[in-house]
């Protein structure tokens, strides 16, 4: 690299976290040796009666491109919670980046791009194309890296007016086009060229509107997920000669009604075509163990009493009181954080004792996922949740989890998950099994 490159990278230096500000602002045959018998002339051919039949795939789940740029997808497209509902996560765009220098960047696309584009020949390629990653907004950088690994680029272009661009492409295997705007509004649509030819259009209007539709040839699949400005989530997908319908008033009420069709055929479909999908209670054993492990460590009645004391303390009209209470909290956060996480969340906490807790949990070290989720999704409090989970546990560590459902409902099932699911369901006939606490 010359020395006029590096100044000129230097000198640009701060427009890509400008940049990233902006955008968040708005995811054969083979024949062996030896002698050969003539092939028979009039007798055809027959499969043997014994043959096993092959297995039929699931519409959407065949082989073809999207699985395997899934990684790439996922880095563009993927989604999480926000509150009940669900969101485009803009920083896994550049998640891949955090942490690293300028030149571990340019290092980490170079390797990158050597895998489509190998040998010294492509260099100055995949210089210019690094580059280019680099200095676009992020979520146009990360369309540009889902291009490298879906094949040899035949064509690409950019183009638009002043509030709103496209970037598109053909490669040897998929035809793409991001489209977005000022307003915060992004698409982007993706179709294989060869079998399976399906199609993925995603679309996320910035103000809460999310679309995902996913076709295949021949009309055997069609997927329709909706998400409104409001909250209310739709789901329809006709698989065959199979169809399911759903529509509730946010995802985390069709995730609740509808868990067995999210977990066994709604996400494992999204995941499969590339599609990011969010942390479930039901997804991963981490958030299971995650949750048992925060139960075990519960605070005692009396800690509890005393971080409220000081949660009530942080509203205090003298700055000394609040001081006192602040430090204190997060001198020991581990035994107030489901505590504080459930205040944050309770709509008639004052705003400033909201902002002066969520102050507190900024400055800890980020929590793993699964520990992030269960205290996000109040899992710890979530009876439907605790239920479902005591008949999942090993029996070993049934008496934990039986002793929260005895301090949140009252009742005295002890460690048994039938009594518990039969309470639970004469309880809520017509409820769904998992139900958010407010």
């Amino acid at each position: 690299m010359t020395g006029t490159q590096t100044a000129k990278r230097n000198k640009h230096r701060p427009a890509f976290s400008l940049l990233m500000a902006w955008a968040l602002l708005g995811c054969a045959v083979t024949v062996a040796a030896g002698e050969q018998k003539p092939l028979p002339t009039t007798t055809p051919a027959t499969v043997p009666a014994t043959a096993p039949a092959q297995k039929q795939v699931e519409p959407g789940f065949e082989k073809g491109v999207f699985d395997k740029i899934a990684v790439s997808m996922g880095r563009l497209v993927k989604l999480d919670w926000k509150d009940e509902n669900l969101q485009l996560d803009c920083k896994n765009w550049i998640k891949d980046f955090e942490g690293k220098t300028e030149a571990e960047i340019f290092k980490m696309l170079d390797d990158e791009l050597k895998q489509r584009y190998p040998g010294p020949a492509s260099k100055n390629y995949r210089a210019g194309e690094a580059e280019k990653i680099y200095r676009s907004l992020p979520f146009e950088g990360a369309f540009i890296r889902l291009r490298t690994a879906a094949g040899r680029l035949r064509s690409a272009s950019t183009g638009g007016i002043i509030n709103s661009r496209h970037n598109e492409f053909t490669t040897t295997q998929l035809k793409g086009r991001l489209e977005y705007n000022r307003a915060g509004s992004i698409s982007v649509v993706l179709e294989e060229i060869h079998a399976p030819r399906r199609t993925i259009v995603f679309s996320d209007e910035g103000n809460g509107t999310l679309a995902i539709i996913l076709s295949g040839d021949g009309g055997k699949l069609s997927l329709e997920v909706k998400q409104s400005k409001d909250g209310s989530f739709y789901v329809k997908h006709v698989s065959g000669k199979d169809v399911f319908t759903g529509e509730e008033n946010s995802f985390q009420a069709f995730y609740a009604r509808h868990r067995r069709y999210v977990e066994g055929r709604l996400f494992p479909l999204l995941k499969h075509v590339g599609i990011g999908v969010p942390m479930t209670p039901g997804s991963a054993d981490e958030v299971k163990k995650a949750t048992l492990e925060r139960l075990r460590s519960r605070p005692t009645p009396e800690k509890t009493s005393q971080g409220q004391r000081l949660i009530e303390q942080l509203n205090s009209n003298l700055y000394k009181k609040r001081q006192e209470a602040g430090k204190a909290l997060a001198s020991d956060f581990e035994s107030y954080r489901d505590l504080i996480a459930r205040t944050i969340r309770e709509p008639s906490t004052p705003p400033e004792t909201v902002s002066r807790l969520k102050m507190i949990v900024k400055a800890k070290p980020k929590q793993k996922p699964a520990d992030e989720f269960v205290t996000a999704q109040g899992l710890t409090a979530n009876v439907g949740y605790l239920i479902d989970l005591i008949g999942e546990v090993k029996p070993a560590d049934r008496a934990i989890v039986a002793r929260a459902l005895q301090r949140l409902t009252k009742q005295k099932f002890g460690p048994d998950p039938i009594a518990w699911k039969k309470w639970w369901s004469q309880k809520n006939t017509a409820a769904p099994t998992t139900t958010r606490p407010k």
